[in-house]
């Protein structure tokens, strides 16, 4: 039964003794009740409830305020208030002070651990966030759409191509995308931030015949010089009776049997790097492309070329370890850049425009000339779809559309 628990209403039961115990609801204030007993015993409650029945944890608790005529219906009244708003709060979740990260404590204490955990190619993503290392004493939460922005213009007046602007910024939401994920931010603070606009017309790089034959002298040459070097050095070495560094028969380094690697199966950078001698057959000429190191996370086959195939045996027979990487790095560890020698090649030899992923659009536009199908392109190079392949790494030759436009006529 409701009823308006006050003194009137007190006074009223109190005179009376009933059969059986009995409950009254205040009909405004929701858990208020008052328990009368047979003998005509008064007593006042408040009923709270903690938890969420949505959660299954619901729980309901009677506690009792005190009884007729110590306490009176106006102070039970407040009694009950105080208790069921203490049980409600309680049961509401409140967000605890989220502490303030600088960008540099969070990268080094969490985000680039997880990165070399989980991506494929990490040192590429740390080389990008050295763009924004001006930022490193900002708070998570102090890198806003306004701060983006501008910085982005800057890049655009540098020269920078909007393309590479939007890379760049792919990363730095990737971060802040972890802190809200991992609840060190409320919300993303670039949400809404749109990506700049890239001009799709141009075509993807494609080497010119010169820059090819460039490229193959500039390599030839530098192994010849490294070759050159180090006898020279065994032989200082010999007449003062130290022991002889490794003899160099076929090349000065990994760079040229990496750089030919590329240009001819058309592989990513980070895939070169990753390839383990146990991924080349070379019974059957072809190498994997093992799904944890593609981009799609996708295995994939390549046959090797003759020319491929003996730049390999002589890289093995130049490498005493072969069950390792094809390249590896220091200790045998993986590789992660080749920075140095390339862009030494690069300057030395005049190729400064040609760009190490060039070799992959290039391999891709040698096979579309060469009218290999698409589909079959497009499972070379590893791409989900044939849209990419197109956009990203073909470039069709003015002659190439003009036999076409001849066979159609």
């Amino acid at each position: 039964m409701t009823e308006k628990i006050n003194n009137v209403f007190i006074r009223r039961i109190a005179r009376e003794k009933p059969n059986k115990v009995r409950e009254f609801r205040d009909h405004v204030l929701r858990g208020f009740i008052v328990r009368q007993q047979p003998s005509g015993f008064i007593s006042y409650y408040a009923i709270t409830f903690k938890g969420s029945s949505r959660r299954g944890n619901r729980r309901q608790q009677k506690i009792r305020i005190g009884e007729h005529p110590s306490v009176g219906p106006s102070e039970a009244r407040k009694a009950a208030e105080e208790l069921i708003a203490k049980a409600r709060l309680e049961s509401l979740p409140i967000e605890k002070e989220r502490e303030r990260w600088p960008l540099s404590r969070f990268l080094t204490e969490h985000y680039l651990s997880w990165v070399d955990q989980h991506l494929k190619d990490p040192a590429g993503q740390k080389g990008q966030l050295r763009r924004f290392s001006d930022w490193n004493n900002l708070y998570l939460d102090e890198i806003d759409r306004l701060l983006v922005e501008n910085w982005r213009n800057k890049r655009l007046a540098s020269g920078t191509s909007p393309g590479t602007v939007n890379r760049n910024v792919v990363v730095i939401r990737a971060v802040l995308s972890k802190a809200v994920e991992w609840e060190f931010l409320e919300r993303h603070p670039l949400e809404g931030l749109k990506r700049l606009k890239v001009d799709r017309g141009t075509e993807p790089r494609m080497l010119t015949d010169d820059e090819r034959t460039k490229l193959f002298d500039a390599l030839e040459v530098r192994d010849k010089l490294l070759r050159e070097e180090r006898e020279n050095a065994n032989q200082w070495r010999q007449e003062r009776g130290y022991h002889l560094l490794p003899s160099l028969p076929n090349y000065g380094d990994h760079l040229t049997p990496i750089v030919l690697t590329a240009y001819y199966t058309g592989m990513r950078r980070g895939e070169v790097f990753s390839l383990m001698w146990s991924d080349i057959e070379m019974d059957s000429s072809t190498l994997v492309v093992r799904a944890e190191n593609a981009k799609t996370s996708q295995t994939r086959k390549i046959p090797v070329s003759e020319k491929l195939t003996e730049v390999m045996q002589n890289w093995r027979e130049q490498n005493s370890n072969v069950t390792g990487y094809v390249f590896p790095g220091k200790y045998g560890a993986r590789l992660d850049n080749i920075q140095k020698s390339w862009n030494g090649l690069r300057k030395n030899y005049g190729l400064e425009r040609v760009r190490f992923k060039d070799l992959r659009s290039d391999f891709g536009s040698r096979l579309a000339n060469n009218g290999v199908d698409l589909a079959v392109t497009q499972r070379l190079l590893g791409h989900s779809s044939p849209v990419v392949t197109m956009r990203y790494y073909v470039s069709i030759q003015d002659q190439t559309m003009r036999d076409a436009i001849t066979a159609a006529t």
